[in-house]
């Protein structure tokens, strides 16, 4: 199944990072339009679906693990440190995201025109989640060198 599951995941992966990367080079200043056109715009439902195949695919890899070796899934999530960092990693996104749609800065990023400078807090939200999500894949790639003889 693991065979099946991938090029997907790493399809909708893809559409997911073209749209974050985009957002946020022009919110840290690579690009002088942070505002995200229509056309990618339609993308985020994928990115959102995207997001769920990878922790799906993610879950079912995790729990699939009692199946090949003998380490109950549990087991897994209490040891590797690996997997526990690309969690808190996948967390603390998740809490940017939050701290960037409820305080306002998302309204404030989509009034800027082009030319313009991103405010700050944009940039520093921006430039947090870039590292929290090459950190989520930088670790995820780690996980399989995490002790799982218990």
């Amino acid at each position: 199944m693991e065979d099946l599951t991938r090029p997907a995941t790493h399809i909708y992966r893809l559409l997911k990072w073209g749209r974050t990367l985009a957002r946020h080079g022009a919110l840290r200043g690579i690009e002088r339009n942070p505002n995200t056109p229509a056309p990618v715009r339609r993308l985020v439902p994928w990115g959102v679906f995207g997001f769920v195949l990878c922790v799906a695919s993610g879950s079912l890899f995790v729990g699939g693990l009692w199946a090949n070796i003998a380490v109950h899934p549990y087991d897994v999530l209490i040891v590797n440190r690996f997997l526990q960092t690309k969690l808190i990693f996948i967390g603390l996104a998740g809490l940017n995201l939050l701290v960037f749609n409820l305080t306002g800065v998302s309204r404030a990023v989509d009034q800027i025109g082009p030319g313009e400078d991103a405010p700050p807090m944009a940039k520093a939200i921006a430039a947090a989640s870039l590292f929290l999500w090459f950190g989520v894949i930088y670790v995820g790639r780690l996980i399989v060198w995490g002790n799982l003889s218990i």
